[in-house]
């Protein structure tokens, strides 16, 4: 895949600044080992990891040195749940040519924000990193067991 360890040692060595690395994506964007070199060599500040390469295997030492660390659930709110479904539907409208596009039996739901403030945010990240880390063996079950969080709202 074109995006498979986009983010590695050459990458990494070639960073001007030392940034915080996000992977919300695909595990395998990143390479562990590359990421963990990149800590220890101080060329990249914090990493905050939800997709994991080798998943739900993931790297142990990467979780431990990882600021945010959860369990592959960035997209686990009940508004993204129902925006993908309809974007499914949306899709299968178009390849069927139907006249009358396909609609969900949600709620509708309110655009994304463009800009999140501190006062909208309703959800722990770091509750969800402790679980992780104090039991990484349930990556799997934690993923599969998630609840659906609200998104940010004003």
């Amino acid at each position: 895949h074109p995006t498979y360890h986009l983010i590695d040692n050459s990458f990494i060595s070639n960073l001007k600044r030392r940034p915080l690395i996000l992977n919300a994506a695909r595990g395998p964007v990143t390479d562990t080992l590359a990421l963990i070199n990149g800590l220890e060599s101080g060329k990249i500040s914090a990493l905050g990891i939800d997709c994991w390469e080798g998943e739900p295997n993931i790297n142990l030492q990467l979780l431990e040195q990882a600021l945010i660390a959860t369990p592959h659930i960035a997209g686990y709110s009940r508004q993204g749940k129902i925006r993908a479904s309809q974007m499914v539907l949306d899709e299968l409208s178009r390849h069927l040519r139907l006249d009358a596009p396909l609609r969900a039996d949600a709620p509708s739901v309110a655009p994304v924000p463009h800009r999140i403030i501190p006062e909208m945010l309703n959800y722990d990240i770091l509750e969800d990193t402790r679980i992780l880390k104090s039991s990484p063996s349930l990556f799997e079950s934690l993923r599969n067991n998630y609840h659906l969080r609200e998104e940010p709202s004003l």
